[in-house]
């Protein structure tokens, strides 16, 4: 057994996980694990086609490190942004819905984005499938006027 002296931190104690997005032809996998080495089928939150250009613009105004074809994230709160984003952008055609869409997106409050990207891997991880994912897009556009 280790003890730590108080105020002292180990880095073997602080586990934090994984959390990307993992960009492959034109899909964008969402990623949260322990470890990037063991990705497992429950790894993975989310699954859509996107625009990488836009995903990289979300990221560098999120500021976030982008490695090849990775976008990792130091927060969850800013998981949870892209992964609405990426979720309801499938559903708008419009390029100035679109771009009024990352900016509301940047405008959610913590608490928000949280349950709307709570609802999206809730519905992902029982039907694994985008298009289950149609009715929480429209919610979310009726919520916010973009329809």
């Amino acid at each position: 057994m280790t003890f730590l002296k108080e105020g002292a931190e180990s880095e073997a104690c602080i586990h934090r996980p994984f959390i990307a997005v993992r960009y492959r032809g034109k899909t964008a996998t969402f990623l949260w694990t322990s470890s990037p080495e063991t990705l497992l089928r429950s790894s993975v939150d989310l699954k859509v086609r996107a625009e990488w250009d836009e995903l990289l613009w979300l990221a560098e105004t999120l500021n976030l490190p982008v490695k090849g074809n990775l976008i990792v994230f130091p927060s969850l709160d800013t998981y949870n942004r892209m992964l609405i984003y990426a979720c309801v952008r499938k559903t708008l055609r419009s390029p100035k819905k679109a771009r009024k869409l990352a900016y509301l997106i940047l405008d959610l409050n913590s608490w928000e984005a949280f349950y709307w990207a709570s609802c999206i891997r809730e519905r992902w991880w029982r039907h694994r499938s985008v298009r289950r994912l149609y009715r929480i897009a429209k919610a979310f556009k009726t919520m916010f006027e973009l329809e």
